[in-house]
Parts: structure tokens; C-alpha cells; sequence
């Protein structure tokens, strides 16, 4: 059984994945790796699948705790930039991009072309299925605001955790409508 944690002090909220969902996060990881592989994706990198299996722990465990579902599709070139279509206060129809990190201090790191196709970026760190939802940020603000760094042969924008948004109570944000 999985647990959720809130620490009230910085507004972070921790989600502990069972192993079910753990070995899940991984198995589809996997399989998104040899996807991307086989279709010869620009997205496919040597450690794919240990990037993934963070996204993908990310992904749940965000599910888990606004009571979503996540994407398990299988898609060569990747999703359309968003991981979830959400009502987001009073905003309905708002895209989210998960970003998981396995950092304890972690940027959030957003290639330049999603700030476009996203509404908003949240970011969490996942280890071994303890996700700690570390805040949020519009993309507005994201391409206002956040450094642009040349990284890995691709542009990003970025910002330090410390510059994001707590996550709103579970009752704030639910599935939507209609999609983005």
C-alpha cells in the first residue's frame, strides 16, 4: 500500500510508491526505451531507461496523489509534451508536464519547444519510489523567467527549485473535461 507524507513546513508532499507500482514504473520505462530505440527517436539516449523509469515513477506517483491516471501509451516519438490534461483550480483544461529528477536539489529543466505546447511544469524527485513533489510554474513565467542553457544539443530553460510554486491540496487540482 502506497503512503502520502505532507510536510507542512515547505509544502512538500511526499508520495511512497508500493513495489507493484515501482516494478510498473520500471517495466513500462523499459518499454518506452526500446520504443524510442527501435523508431531511432532524437529522444533516445543511453540512459533512457533509467530517465524514464524517474519520469515514469514521477508520473504515478502525481496520479496517485491528485486520484488521476496516467498515460501508459506507448508512442515512438514521445507525447505531445504534456503528461496530463487537469482542471487546475479554475482552470480547466490546463496541460502538465511531470518532470522527474533523481536530485535532492534539483532544477527544473524544460527543453525550450514544450514551454509552447505546456500550461504548466511540475517537478518531482523520485528514488526508489519516495517521490517528493518538490513545486510547480506556469510556462509563462518559465519563459519569462528561466535561464536559457544550451544543454545536450538542445536548448532548455531553467529554473532553481527554490524559485517554484508549492502544489496546490489534492482537492485543487482534478482530471478535466475537455483536452488542452
Amino acid at each position: 500500500m502506497s503512503s502520502i507524507q505532507i510536510s507542512i513546513g515547505n509544502i512538500r508532499r511526499t508520495v511512497e510508491l508500493d513495489p507493484e507500482t515501482v516494478s510498473d514504473a520500471f517495466e513500462i520505462a523499459e518499454e518506452r526505451t526500446q520504443l524510442h530505440e527501435r523508431h531511432d527517436s532524437d529522444i533516445w539516449t543511453e540512459t533512457c531507461e533509467a530517465t524514464d523509469s524517474i519520469g515514469m515513477q514521477a508520473e504515478l506517483a502525481f496520479e496517485q496523489f491528485y486520484g488521476l491516471e496516467a498515460d501508459r501509451e506507448l508512442r515512438p516519438t514521445g507525447d505531445e509534451g504534456y503528461d496530463f490534461c487537469v482542471s487546475w483550480g479554475e482552470t480547466n483544461a490546463c496541460s502538465v508536464d511531470i518532470k522527474g529528477t533523481k536530485y535532492t536539489d534539483p532544477k527544473l529543466m524544460v527543453r525550450d519547444w514544450k514551454i509552447d505546447k505546456t500550461d504548466r511544469f511540475v517537478l518531482i524527485t523520485a528514488v526508489n519510489g519516495v517521490c517528493t513533489f518538490q513545486g510547480w510554474i506556469a510556462a509563462e513565467i518559465l519563459r519569462e523567467h528561466g535561464e536559457q542553457v544550451e544543454r545536450y544539443g538542445h536548448t532548455n530553460r531553467e529554473l532553481e527549485r527554490w524559485q517554484l510554486r508549492p502544489l496546490p491540496p489534492s482537492k485543487r487540482i482534478s482530471g478535466c473535461v475537455s483536452e488542452p
